[in-house]
């Protein structure tokens, strides 16, 4: 075949590996709105995706050996790719309302969830299985070429799945939405079957004509000799096992760099583009220099080897990843972080990940016996790699990290890498009686290069921090949690001003998950919290019934049970370590909400949880993760609220969490519309420098002070409101921002959160400016118009509501750097005669000494 003709194939390729990516991406996203967000939920639809290329692979890998039209049967799977592809969009797209409509909400029992993913997911993904044999089969022409014209397709394939990944995770959904990308990519399948048509008439396969009739050519290489029997099916199991190893190393880098890195899906889009990358490189040295060689037994059993040392290399760098990620923050700064996170990740993952890409093309040339069964062959080495790779994902993450940890991990497949090398090494008969001690050798130095790392070594370097003291770390199947407490004694250490610092003593402590900061137990944080349950608890007329989601500290759920009126407290947490740590170490702040007989605690994925029940509720308080984390927008959207809005009683109330300095003005704008358009009355409270806490309603809302200030009179629940600053209901009145007439204005141009349309997820495509502080002040309006019953002191509810813009500007102040300022305007506040804890704790702590250096 001539090279233009093979580069207009490869060109189809590229566009054909690009789909492939950007379907994987649309459908987890839109699964994960039934079946929820688990680790599992996740697994099991990259499962059916990678399953159904692996029957698609075996049954048209057969078929590309027999029919004498690959092109046209290429165009043939490519247009059943866009057209299955687009039609289970469609269905995704439209499940929730399906599967209610079907008494199935959330999708029905687990197994049934199981079973609706793999029925819809795998007939594309078979399709697109079918593609790289089928092309295969079309361009190769001579047995010892197999290996390279493979690893050329295979690379480009890649490149196409790079381009889709880092398309789909920067431009494609954040501007278009799920369902559009899906519709342009199911385009672009469409496009590349007619040019695959139009090719079938120019370009000629490179087999001969009725060749399947005919016997092997002879090899052009004498040295060149297939392997067959029993020593091919060793090297079979050799390369299942290296698709279980790849995948393990994957799973295992993903998890801990993400814990380390800052968790967003900018920064797994970027490890995915990295270790793909590592695969096209990987198959282009297997093309360039490797395949003339004609030395692939020793190449592959000295692959594995190599992997073996890499893989604990890798461990090893992750480390030092607080160093790398110290020094790249400093030289490429916010505005290039991402180059930076790239780095970051090619430190670690490339190189391995270029040894992998290697492998592939060899054990098709190895395994490859007939020009005639190139296609069958080809199928068969991607699917039992592709199924080794589907039980190395699932062993590693949920049986090796939850009994051994991460590290103990790493070693056991290293120690699989130096098997697989010995395994391939006793199918090699030729193998120079030098090259098999290098490998014995080599084999044998795993357990000592292993014995070098210290104990708990990747655990400490995700927890330690001179800021505090570590009190526990958990590896398990949905990530790392730490728990971490600082003190006075600790913390002051590392502040500019330390004495000044230790005469105020504090101690907190905080959970982070990978490299998120959940909760924690510092004023600030504690103010906002409790306001999550405070502001609805003190207004609703009777709260009985209440629903919490994302239990964190405990403190908004254990702010709930000081209420008398409460008779049953729901919380939904999808960890079940966050429920552990929550009832060990603060069990003080939460008031042992955890084992409060009120309570009912379920692990579950929150919007799957309002899915599958009937139960309705009077409040309903949502206080997940930080909106751009990866997968917390399902509980962002126009849509969750919707589910809300039909759990909730007549006269229930809604209270949600949103950090405004978290995300740009411009999506802050959004994630408040996706409420609008759904609830009546909305309504922002600020309690705490930029925590927003936003309360809704289907009735416009009403406040009777008299009844807030009876409950506020009992001691217990004084007690509890004075602690985090609140010293009579007009204090809590006063953190009253906006009311719904004016919130109109602020996002009357803009569009809201959707499930098609995640956009906070993809911050950076709409990053106009940070939260505006002043425009927000100039927006305050009144709760006045609110309040009912009993004498309104309206000089004093104004009063506190000025406190509060001037507390707004101060955190304004903190955020640009300027602790002098900031700490001027609150002793400001303080001669206007405010000096409860919260102001306290911000004049003598927080705004008192800080320094750049960021506490973990």
């Amino acid at each position: 075949m001539r090279r233009s003709d093979f580069l207009k194939i490869g060109l189809l390729f590229i566009v054909s590996g690009m789909c492939g990516l950007v379907y994987e991406v649309v459908w987890l996203r839109y699964l994960s709105l039934t079946i929820g967000s688990t680790v599992f939920a996740v697994s099991i639809v990259i499962s059916a995706f990678l399953g159904g290329l692996v029957v698609g692979s075996l049954i048209f890998g057969r078929q590309a050996d027999k029919t004498k039209r690959p092109l046209i049967f290429y165009a043939g799977l490519e247009v059943a790719i866009g057209v299955l592809a687009l039609g289970v969009t469609l269905i995704l797209k439209n499940l929730p309302a399906i599967a209610g409509a079907c008494g199935l909400p959330g999708g029905g029992p687990q197994w049934l969830r199981v079973v609706l993913t793999f029925v819809l997911i795998v007939p594309p993904t078979a399709a697109m299985g079918g593609t790289l044999p089928m092309i295969t089969r079309f361009v190769v022409s001579e047995l010892p070429k197999v290996g390279k014209h493979f690893g050329i397709l295979y690379s480009l394939n890649t490149l196409g799945a790079v381009i889709g990944t880092y398309l789909a995770g920067f431009f494609l959904i954040a501007h278009l939405g799920l369902f559009m990308t899906a519709l342009a990519t199911a385009i672009l399948n469409l496009v590349v079957a007619a040019v695959a048509v139009v090719l079938h008439f120019i370009v000629k396969p490179s087999r001969p004509g009725g060749e399947e009739d005919q016997p092997a050519p002879e090899p052009k290489h004498p040295e060149y000799s297939p392997i067959a029997g029993r020593r091919r099916q060793l090297l079979i199991v050799a390369f299942a096992l290296a698709g279980f190893s790849s995948i393990s190393y994957e799973v295992l880098w993903f998890r801990l760099l993400s814990s380390f890195m800052v968790s967003n899906t900018y920064t797994f889009t970027i490890l995915l583009v990295t270790f793909l990358l590592g695969l096209v490189i990987g198959g282009l040295i297997y093309v360039v220099w490797l395949a003339k060689k004609n030395k692939d037994l020793e190449l592959f059993a000295g692959a594995q080897l190599i992997l073996a040392f890499l893989g604990l290399l890798s461990a090893g760098l992750i480390g030092f990843s607080p160093i790398i990620k110290f020094y790249t923050g400093e030289i490429f700064g916010f505005g290039f972080r991402n180059i930076g996170l790239f780095l970051h990740a090619a430190l670690v993952i490339l190189i391995p990940a270029t040894v992998i890409g290697i492998v592939f093309p060899l054990v098709v040339q190895l395994t490859t016996t007939h020009l005639k069964v190139t296609g069958r062959n080809v199928g068969i080495t991607y699917s039992v790699n592709t199924i080794g790779g589907i039980v190395g994902s699932l062993v590693v993450g949920f049986m090796l990290i939850p009994l051994v940890g991460t590290q103990k991990s790493f070693y056991l497949i290293a120690g699989l890498n130096a098997a697989i090398a010995l395994l391939v090494l006793s199918v090699d008969q030729q193998a120079p009686k030098r090259r098999r001690w290098l490998v014995y050798c080599g084999a044998f130095l795993i357990l000592p290069t292993i014995m070098m790392f210290p104990a708990d070594y990747l655990k400490n370097a995700y927890s330690e921090t001179p800021f505090g003291e570590v009190l526990e770390v958990i590896e398990d199947r949905d990530g790392n949690l730490a728990v971490i407490e600082y003190s006075s004694e600790v913390t002051c250490r590392n502040f500019d001003c330390p004495e000044r610092c230790s005469k105020f003593p504090f101690r907190h402590r905080k959970i982070f998950f990978g490299s998120v900061s959940y909760s924690s137990t510092i004023l600030t944080s504690q103010r906002y919290m409790s306001s999550l349950a405070h502001i609805p608890m003190l207004i609703h007329k009777d709260p009985k019934k209440v629903l919490t989601v994302c239990l964190g500290t405990g403190i908004t759920a254990g702010t709930f049970t000081l209420y008398e009126e409460l008779e049953a407290l729901t919380v939904v947490d999808l960890n079940k370590n966050v429920v552990k740590v929550a009832a060990k170490y603060f069990k003080k702040e939460n008031r042992q909400v955890v084992s409060n007989k009120k309570t009912k605690i379920i692990v579950a994925d929150g919007r799957n949880f309002l899915l599958t029940t009937q139960e309705k509720f009077d409040v309903i308080s949502f206080e997940p993760p930080p909106p751009t984390t990866p997968g917390t927008v399902n509980l962002y959207t126009r849509e969750f609220y919707e589910l809300i809005a039909d759990h909730l009683n007549d006269d229930g109330l809604l209270t949600q969490w949103i950090p405004m300095q978290h995300q740009s003005d411009w999506l802050d704008r959004m994630l408040i519309r996706s409420l609008q358009d759904v609830f009546e009355h909305v309504s922002i409270w600020m309690p705490a420098r930029e925590e927003a806490v936003i309360l809704a309603s289907m009735k416009p809302l009403k406040i009777d002070l008299t009844r807030m200030q009876e409950r506020w009179a009992r001691p217990q629940l004084n007690q509890a409101l004075e602690r985090v600053g609140y010293l009579d209901a007009y204090d809590l009145l006063g953190v009253f921002m906006i009311g719904p007439e004016d919130l109109d204005g602020y996002t009357a141009k803009y569009e809201p959160i959707t499930d098609d349309l995640p956009a906070v997820e993809y911050y950076l495509s709409r990053f106009d400016k940070p939260f505006d502080h002043n425009e927000f002040i100039s927006l305050a309006s009144s709760p006045a118009r609110l309040l009912t019953g009993g004498p309104l002191d309206l000089e004093r509810l104004e009063h506190e509501q000025r406190v509060t813009g001037l507390m707004l500007q101060a955190s304004l102040a903190a955020r640009q750097k300027d602790y002098p300022a900031a700490k001027k305007i609150v002793q400001e506040v303080m001669r206007l005669g405010e000096s409860d804890a919260y102001i306290q704790h911000l004049d003598k702590q927080l705004y008192d000494c800080m320094v750049s250096a960021k506490a973990r």
